[in-house]
């Protein structure tokens, strides 16, 4: 319900933008229906919709504390990889294990990324280590 009122209030918002008259033209002194200008605001419409759904879903997303850190430990690790150097995030990643990790789902998320992180350089005996560590935390 709230979102067919959004798109109704986006499609009044469009129309009073756009001078109000533009879905008619005028034919032999009577208005006619427009329908390429109403196709358009149709589309127009839909397009602030998708953008309104993307935008609840972004807000639902960064609302979840676990979901915001899975992000930022991404980001921590995206950051070094662009540089050439994503072992260095390793230490980065540790300092948050440290501060963070009385929580299971992030201290566990930061250990899978420092998996990824060993693996991913061919350190392989050091990501089992990360593995070994999540299973003794976990059972």
């Amino acid at each position: 319900m709230l979102r067919a009122n959004c798109r109704w209030m986006i499609a009044v918002a469009l129309a009073v933008a756009m001078g109000g008259g533009f879905l008619y033209t005028v034919h032999g002194g009577r208005e006619e229906a427009a329908p390429e200008s109403a196709h358009q605001m149709k589309q127009m419409v839909d397009a602030m919709g998708g953008y309104l759904d993307l935008s609840q879903n972004w807000v639902k997303m960064v609302s979840n504390k676990h979901t915001v850190a899975f992000f930022a430990l991404e980001g921590i690790a995206e950051i070094y990889e662009q540089k050439g150097e994503p072992e260095k995030a390793v230490p980065e990643l540790r300092k948050a294990l440290e501060k963070y990790g009385n929580d299971p789902v992030i201290r566990n998320a930061i250990r899978f990324k420092i998996r990824d992180i060993y693996k991913d350089s061919g350190q392989h005996e050091a990501a089992l280590e990360e593995l070994r560590a999540i299973l003794a935390a976990n059972l």
